[in-house]
């Protein structure tokens, strides 16, 4: 009898520290408009890219994977209508391609993109957080513009993610 009540309470016990572990935290904000990305003036990215369609997939990349890391109960597009019972929980994320180092001709050296990412208050207009990450890139990541914003959106969408917390 002993033995069945330790084995239930062990048991309780494991259920309440595996929910607790698994458990997602809510999203903090309502919602989370996406700006459309932007690259500083003087910022040269390989021959091989086109600058207006990476900006497109790379806001679309940016807003997808927000949307995955529960930034926000719902990732909008830049210029998206957002109710006024929810503007005072709502944020905007700006991120710009702030440099774009090319590749030397070693492994040693390889590619280096830096973001500006600024994530404002959206009702109050006010800074809440700014990042200036920056990261390596091998070849593959920016053989073409579907590539560098898959990878370089998930990136930045971790990066938004941490900067929050």
């Amino acid at each position: 009898m002993k033995r069945s009540i330790n084995r239930v309470v062990l048991l309780a016990a494991l259920l309440f520290l595996a929910g607790s572990v698994f458990a997602k935290d809510a999203p903090k904000y309502k919602t989370a408009e996406v700006k459309q990305a932007t690259i500083a003036d003087g910022v040269q990215l390989p021959d091989n890219i086109n600058p207006p369609q990476l900006l497109t997939l790379l806001s679309d990349a940016i807003r997808e994977q927000l949307s995955k890391k529960d930034v926000a109960e719902q990732v909008i597009a830049d210029g998206g209508a957002v109710p006024d019972a929810v503007v005072p929980d709502s944020i905007v994320v700006e991120c710009k391609i702030a440099d774009f180092k090319k590749a030397g001709h070693t492994m040693m050296h390889p590619a280096e993109i830096t973001m500006e990412i600024n994530i404002y208050h959206r009702g109050e207009h006010t800074l809440i957080a700014s990042a200036t990450p920056n990261a390596k890139l091998v070849p593959a990541m920016y053989r073409d513009e579907e590539h560098l914003a898959h990878a370089v959106g998930g990136w930045v969408a971790g990066e938004t993610h941490k900067v929050l917390k």
